[in-house]
């Protein structure tokens, strides 16, 4: 079996040029259908849907060696859904929120206390429904380490 062309770190590393040019070049400015199924955008499918939609924040940033990373996030072993699991940070969609961008960055503010400022979006993935009927919309952010370093916390 022939060896990866690139490691996972490059190949990150280029997923993240890739979405920063298609989010650059995409008429809207910032929606993108990259890694999204064909289905995603489909209407009916989306009609059939219930009302439940959730946002979830995909932050890329480079450690202190320039290796790109994906921020995690631990879910506190108290809640009664999905406890203990590694997750992305991310959730509900609030009737406050004015897009899936507000939603993502105020779910990580709660969840992790990373400062919006911190961040800037890169793209938002064309959404998609999951086994529970919930249309998740990814949002890919991207921060630098340094900015970041002590700001945040630890929420159980």
């Amino acid at each position: 079996m022939a060896a990866p062309s690139a490691s996972p770190s490059r190949r990150l590393a280029h997923l993240t040029r890739h979405l920063l040019a298609s989010s650059s070049s995409s008429s809207s400015g910032e929606l993108s259908s990259v890694g999204a199924p064909a289905a995603a955008a489909s209407s009916p499918a989306r009609a059939a849907a219930s009302k439940a939609f959730a946002a979830v924040l995909v932050c890329i940033f480079e450690d202190t060696r320039g290796d790109p990373r994906v921020l995690l996030t631990k879910r506190a072993s108290t809640l009664s859904s999905h406890s203990g699991e590694v997750s992305l940070p991310g959730g509900k969609v609030d009737q406050g929120d004015v897009d899936v961008k507000a939603t993502a960055l105020r779910e990580a503010e709660e969840e992790i206390g990373l400062d919006p400022a911190l961040v800037s979006v890169v793209t938002v993935l064309e959404p998609f429904l999951s086994k529970v009927c919930i249309y998740f919309d990814y949002t890919i952010f991207e921060f630098r380490d340094e900015a970041i370093r002590g700001h945040l916390v630890v929420l159980e």
